[in-house]
């Protein structure tokens, strides 16, 4: 009887050393990982408002406007580490059309571009995804290029989003892991504001 209370207490007591050092552990990792927090990136778009990106603290962005009526293209690269590139261009209708491409539109441009890189890829079959946000509706599609020249990227990550008269082209561009870059990537574009 005692032996049975002895062990049954020595289980409790195993059973809460082993909470309590979870519970260290946790706190520890919690306290010892970096918090990743974004920030917002507005990008004015000549009198069709403005387009807002919560962008990761680790990246940088660089804005390029060709002219002040004409759509910028917005390159988002890492602070440091491996690089990569993210490229968006939001587009809209020079000829006043007040309504942006069709999401049959989107898919078509997007094939179209796939087309183009088909024959350098790896993949056999690349697949169109659907990329969504709560005002967004879009396509995209991944590939791997067979042989990238030095300083050239691997990976793609190449689609187009559009909502209202808007559309917004992007390409990911990585080596190494693809969905490193790509998962933040895609994340940031579903969750992209107009103001």
């Amino acid at each position: 009887m005692i032996r049975a209370q002895l062990g049954t207490t020595l289980k409790l007591q195993s059973m809460k050393s082993l909470r309590a050092l979870t519970v260290c552990t946790l706190l520890s990792a919690a306290i010892a990982t970096p918090c990743f927090a974004d920030h917002a990136l507005r990008v004015p778009l000549a009198g069709h408002g403005t387009l807002v990106l919560q962008v990761p603290d680790s990246w940088t962005e660089h804005v390029v406007r060709p002219a002040a009526d004409l759509p910028p293209t917005v390159t988002l690269s890492p602070v440091k580490g491996q690089a990569f590139q993210v490229l968006l261009t939001p587009i809209w209708s020079m000829a006043g059309k007040r309504t942006g491409p069709t999401a049959q539109e989107v898919r078509a441009i997007v094939q179209s571009s796939l087309a183009q890189v088909r024959d350098q890829a790896v993949e056999k079959e690349i697949p169109l995804q659907e990329l969504a946000g709560p005002k967004w509706f879009g396509n995209y599609f991944n590939a791997t290029d067979k042989a990238p020249k030095p300083g050239e990227y691997a990976n793609m990550t190449q689609g187009m989003l559009s909502t209202g008269e808007l559309g917004v082209t992007f390409t990911i561009l990585s080596n190494g892991d693809r969905n490193a870059v790509a998962n933040p990537a895609l994340g940031m574009l579903q969750s992209m504001q107009r103001e």
